[in-house]
């Protein structure tokens, strides 16, 4: 018997279309299919699907496409374009085959509660890894309640969750695959009809990555993050009004950027490596300063670390605050922001004097939302009497030549004793001000440095 008719019909299928292809019909239908969903992953769902109308080889071929993404856009708007939408996503996700959903996306407004339970448990079920749903509901009183289902998932390593407080979790996670897990402006709440005694949780054992953006938990009066895996966590405007606790040997990166409305305690993160801090608030609570000094204590270890122009201005309305920073005996990398006030500088000098191994001193405008200046303080006519003795390198960012911009460059260059080269960026509006830049290159190569091999790059 001849050996192609031992094939099955599928293959001798396959074969015809391949011996098409080589008389110049359709090469591109050639390719393997694991290469053809590889390119449709860079296509949006609705063309994808639409690939279905091309060939017999493509009629199927979107029922097995990994990454679906779907975005209502503004069919919300049109009752009827807004049921296209879902009845789309219900399609989609019905002929889908049993082959499993890699990524499911869905961005939309004011979503019935079923056809959520029905998408999320269709994905599930296909063992999803990675989830991102981002909900706007229009009514203040409206949210979705996230199925218990996504909290509890096995195949889950990337879970986002994006609202305007429309999306409820009321389910603790128990995720145990989950890498990263972002949340944003959602409300964490408890089964428990009051305040709940016991600490809200996350059971999620190989987390790495955490960020919780203006998410509420009014109902726990302690939130333990308790995560041996987690290695960068990223905190902003979240938490106010309950203690938080983190456990986390092995956290590398913190960010925060809140009120510091409550006690924010990280007991035990002796990895960590670097820190942007960002303390804002226009009422400072009872405890407030309390809590930024233990703070600062907690992180009196790390090697890199960002303070923001917003932090030391509301930091410096205390007036003895400066006195409670500790050593950053390991602080090799600073970051400062030159937009504070120049009666503020006491707290910035003092941040400067307490990092005695300081090598690289980065000036930067945005590190976070900026101050504006208030060119009416009086300048401070006290510095340091010792700057970072290894301080190597300083540099200016976006440079306008603003007086607590001068008065930084003056200190460091006759203070900063092994300072090997300042690096000067000019801002846009100061590198079209051609005199003010030539008047102040002339300051810097007559101005005394106290370090006798120093490099000054002006740009």
């Amino acid at each position: 018997m001849d050996a192609k008719t031992d094939k099955p019909a599928s293959e001798l299928k396959e074969l015809s279309e391949e011996q098409s292809v080589s008389e110049g019909k359709d090469r591109f239908s050639s390719l393997p299919s694991t290469l053809l969903q590889y390119i449709l992953s860079f296509i949006p769902t609705k063309e994808v699907v639409a690939t279905s109308i091309l060939s017999t080889r493509w009629k199927y071929l979107w029922t097995s496409h990994p990454n679906l993404i779907f975005d209502e856009g503004i069919a919300d708007e049109d009752p009827v374009e807004k049921k296209k939408f879902v009845d789309f996503v219900d399609w989609v996700l019905t002929l889908h085959d049993e082959s499993n959903i890699k990524t499911l996306s869905i961005t939309c407004k004011d979503p019935d509660q079923s056809r959520i339970d029905a998408w999320i448990s269709a994905a599930v079920q296909h063992k999803v890894q990675e989830l991102n749903l981002d909900v706007n509901v229009k009514e203040c009183l409206s949210f979705v309640l996230l199925p218990e289902l996504v909290c509890r998932s096995d195949s889950l390593s990337i879970l986002e969750l994006q609202s305007n407080l429309g999306i409820v979790i009321a389910t603790p996670f128990s995720l145990p695959n989950l890498k990263i897990l972002h949340l944003h402006s959602v409300l964490y709440s408890s089964t428990l009809p009051k305040k709940a005694k016991e600490p809200l949780l996350l059971n999620c054992p190989v987390l790495s990555e955490l960020i919780l953006e203006n998410c509420e938990m009014p109902d726990f009066e302690s939130i333990i993050i308790s995560l041996p895996s987690l290695e960068s966590f990223i905190l902003l405007d979240t938490y106010r009004d309950s203690e938080m606790k983190i456990f986390a040997e092995n956290l590398v990166h913190f960010v925060y950027k809140g009120g510091l409305s409550n006690e924010l305690s990280l007991c035990s993160t002796p990895s960590l490596v670097d820190a942007y801090i960002e303390v804002n608030t226009e009422y400072t609570p009872e405890d407030f300063s309390l809590y930024a000094s233990k703070l600062f204590r907690q992180l009196s270890k790390v090697k890199f670390l960002a303070v923001t122009n917003v932090t030391i201005s509301t930091l410096s309305r205390f007036e003895n605050f400066h006195a409670t920073l500790p050593i950053f005996q390991n602080l090799i990398h600073f970051e400062l922001s030159t937009e504070v006030a120049l009666g503020d500088t006491r707290l910035l000098m003092a941040l400067l004097k307490n990092s005695p191994n300081v090598e690289h001193l980065l000036f930067e405008k945005d590190i976070f939302p900026k101050f504006h200046i208030d060119g009416d303080r009086v300048m401070p006519q006290s510095v340091p009497t010792s700057f970072p003795l290894r301080l190597k390198s300083v540099t200016f960012d976006e440079f306008g030549a603003s007086k607590i911009e001068l008065f930084l460059v003056k200190n460091l260059l006759e203070n900063a004793m092994a300072l090997e080269r300042m690096t000067i960026f000019s801002s846009e509006k100061f590198a079209e001000a051609r005199e003010k830049q030539v008047m102040l290159w002339n300051y810097l190569s007559k101005a005394r440095k106290g370090s006798k091999c120093c490099l000054i790059d002006f740009f």
